[in-house]
């Protein structure tokens, strides 16, 4: 069926960034020494305010953690696009 051929291709057009940029996330947060680790965690916490979460932009998350801790930009390199 020419349909299902087609699938994997809109999908990606769809969500393939949002997926892209989990996994550049993922990336970056296996390096992470477990103090920064800790600090992303604190700051999501504060990000998301203990909200339910039904959508996550994750390239926003990643500018706030670098925005605030420059420090991590060290690690910036593992978000290159593949």
């Amino acid at each position: 069926n020419d349909c299902l051929k087609e699938y994997p291709k809109r999908f990606m057009k769809v969500f393939g960034r949002k997926l892209r940029a989990y996994v550049l996330a993922h990336q970056v947060l296996i390096r992470l020494k477990p103090d920064e680790l800790d600090f992303v965690v604190r700051l999501c916490d504060e990000f998301f305010g203990g909200r339910k979460i039904y959508a996550l932009e994750p390239i926003d998350i990643i500018k706030q953690i670098f925005k605030r801790k420059p420090a991590l930009l060290k690690y910036a390199r593992h978000l290159v696009w593949k």
